[in-house]
């Protein structure tokens, strides 16, 4: 059986940047990832967002900005992605054609940008995009801002997502400086560093490559432990924060509700058994709420890393006559969850989904990447498969076990 994951070789450069590479003869592009161990999880307390803000200033604190690398990346074919921030990593990347010399160009270029970026005496400017990014992304309403914060404190205790978003808070933002800055580049080292790449170009000439270009390069600073999953997690207490948005904004109405509900668990429950139970509990959901009674287009059911834990999240949209009876509803299917046939059906469909490969070879190293940020190296097919096979019924009951009412948190937003 072929697997493009057992072509990945392990190699660590003197400064003690990691690198995963693959070679693949008949690709004709190179994807590169990059991945700073850290992430929002490090922001400091009062200065949420950090991190965030500092990922933003690196492509124009590089000796080349980024304008103009991206400029000569569309002019060559390439694509570049200036970073992305989640509370365990941020995350750089580019794509280029199979040639060295473009190669060359690009790492030396991020590896720049990343290990010697100037922070700029200033940081007005990048100060306003974020407060602009974060304006797109939370309505200008500061009893819904004070809820979901509350919300976040009981639920999460003593986890930085308890503090506020990826992104921080209005407060938090307005409150970082270039000192904050400094430090967080003072976290940017090699050693905090792993690069996932994957494609046509030789891994011991892309390995040359990176250890004479600015990847190569030595930095001393500090260097952050990685996550160690949880056995346990705190029981937080079960809460139902409502809120009517009508009293602030009596000029939008809507017919519908907003439902959100989350559960906590152990960071040390497989990866596997949190994809299935998911799988599990969007199907019955999905049927409940929208084949059968058709109160909403979708019912999504996601999870999430944070530090050592996890956590499961149910969100639906319904008619605001109907909010009063989610509840019950997601409480049944929690349950009806835990089924032997249906978690079958949704194996065997993980499971042919791990023998569909991406011709571009980018959702290889995308894969590739994700397996480094949850188990530190490309995870094989074959491997994946066993942990699939290995799920049982009796793992999806602990799961539901944990997202029973006394355990989980729920809000209700309506309009």
């Amino acid at each position: 059986m072929y697997d493009p994951y057992q072509a990945f070789e392990k190699i660590e450069l003197p400064n003690g940047l990691t690198i995963f590479a693959a070679h693949e003869p008949t690709k004709s592009f190179e994807t590169v990832k990059i991945l700073i161990r850290g992430g929002a999880r490090i922001d400091p307390v009062g200065k949420e967002g950090a991190v965030h803000l500092y990922e933003h200033l690196v492509s124009d604190s590089a000796p080349t900005p980024g304008r103009a690398m991206k400029d000569w990346s569309l002019e060559h074919g390439c694509s570049v992605d200036f970073g992305s921030t989640s509370l365990q990593n941020t995350q750089y990347s580019f794509a280029c054609h199979a040639d060295e010399a473009m190669f060359r160009t690009l790492a030396e270029w991020f590896g720049s940008a990343i290990f010697r970026a100037n922070v700029p005496v200033e940081i007005e400017n990048e100060h306003s995009v974020v407060r602009q990014e974060f304006e797109r992304q939370a309505e200008d309403i500061p009893a819904l801002e004070a809820l979901e914060l509350e919300h976040r404190r009981m639920f999460y205790g003593p986890l930085r997502y308890a503090r506020g978003p990826i992104l921080g808070t209005r407060a938090s933002i307005d409150a970082l400086t270039r000192d904050d800055m400094l430090a967080v580049g003072n976290t940017y080292i090699p050693h905090n560093s792993t690069l996932v790449a994957g494609g046509g170009i030789p891994v011991d000439a892309l390995v040359q490559i990176l250890s004479k270009s600015a990847f190569g390069m030595f930095k001393d600073g500090v260097r952050i432990a990685r996550v160690e999953p949880l056995s346990a997690v705190w029981v937080p207490e079960p809460r139902e924060f409502e809120l009517d948005l009508k009293v602030f904004t009596p000029e939008i109405t809507s017919a519908t509700s907003k439902y959100e509900t989350n559960g906590l668990m152990p960071g040390i429950i497989s990866e596997k058994a949190l994809t299935l139970y998911c799988a599990c509990l969007r199907h019955v959901l999905d049927d409940e709420i929208r084949q059968k009674r058709a109160w909403t287009y979708a019912c999504s059911v996601s999870r999430e890393r944070l530090e050592g834990a996890a956590s499961i999240s149910i969100k639906t949209s319904v008619p605001k006559e109907n909010i009063g009876a989610v509840e019950g509803i997601v409480k049944d299917c929690i349950g009806r969850a835990v089924d032997r046939k249906l978690l079958n059906t949704q194996r065997s469909g993980y499971i042919d989904g791990c023998m569909v490969h991406d011709d571009s070879y980018g959702t290889i190293v995308r894969n590739a990447t994700h397996d480094v940020t949850v188990r530190g190296r490309p995870e094989l097919i074959a491997e994946r498969r066993t942990e699939f096979l290995s799920v049982t019924c009796d793992d999806l009951y602990e799961l539901a076990r944990h997202m029973v009412p006394e355990r989980r948190s729920t809000v209700l937003i309506h309009r």
